[in-house]
């Protein structure tokens, strides 16, 4: 007797399908190291703007956004640490601390203008300026009055710590004669008595606090 009918097709027995759980563990390792791929190359692409010193900025010193450059940084927890562009308010802050150049501006160095109690004030000096001095130095601010017109009285410091903002130097060979000064932030309550000071005509003169000496 025939195995099928006149006219009916022939049954086919269904093919096994062979599978190697080798094969489909490598699959998965594959995918799954494409995906963390993709999400490492995404979280290196996402970056956050903060603000960079332009040139150095010294403690006290009230600062502006044109004082800064915008910079990229990756996002995480280290760029919360800083002030992020367009954050800085547009009446200003204060520093808390000296800035260098390039360097990031952290939270922690600003503080509102109304919250300082510093002030800046230029200081015309009597003599030049030490070559350990520069923008961010901490100084003291000595003052001597005049007691006629070429003598002076004994020195004495008006301001025990101050710190440098600026050094102004002359102009120009003519403008020798009018000397350098300096802008210093002081403490505030400092303020009223060094304006005092430079109104009478005393001499003024500043001294290095930090002294590095060479070996």
């Amino acid at each position: 007797m025939p195995e099928h009918p006149p006219g009916t097709p022939p049954r086919t027995r269904p093919r096994l399908v062979w599978f190697d759980p080798r094969f489909g563990i490598g699959l998965a390792l594959v995918v799954a190291s494409v995906i963390g791929v993709s999400l490492l190359v995404s979280s290196m692409a996402a970056s956050d703007t903060v603000l960079a010193a332009r040139h150095s900025l010294a403690e006290g010193t009230r600062v502006t956004a044109d004082d800064f450059i915008a910079v990229a940084v990756r996002r995480g927890g280290v760029a919360r640490l800083y002030v992020q562009s367009g954050r800085l308010p547009k009446a200003g802050a204060i520093l808390t601390h000296s800035i260098a150049a390039g360097e990031l501006l952290p939270d922690s160095a600003v503080a509102s203008v109304a919250e300082s109690d510093r002030s800046s004030v230029v200081v015309p000096l009597s003599s030049g300026v030490p070559a350990t001095i520069g923008v961010g130095s901490r100084v003291q601010l000595w003052s001597a009055a005049p007691t006629d017109g070429t003598h002076f009285d004994t020195p004495h410091t008006i301001v025990d710590t101050a710190v440098v903002a600026r050094i102004v130097l002359p102009d120009s060979p003519l403008d020798v004669a009018k000397g350098t000064s300096v802008e210093l932030v002081i403490p505030r309550d400092n303020t009223a008595a060094v304006l005092q000071a430079i109104a009478s005509g005393a001499a003024m003169s500043i001294v290095p606090l930090d002294v590095h000496v060479g070996g």
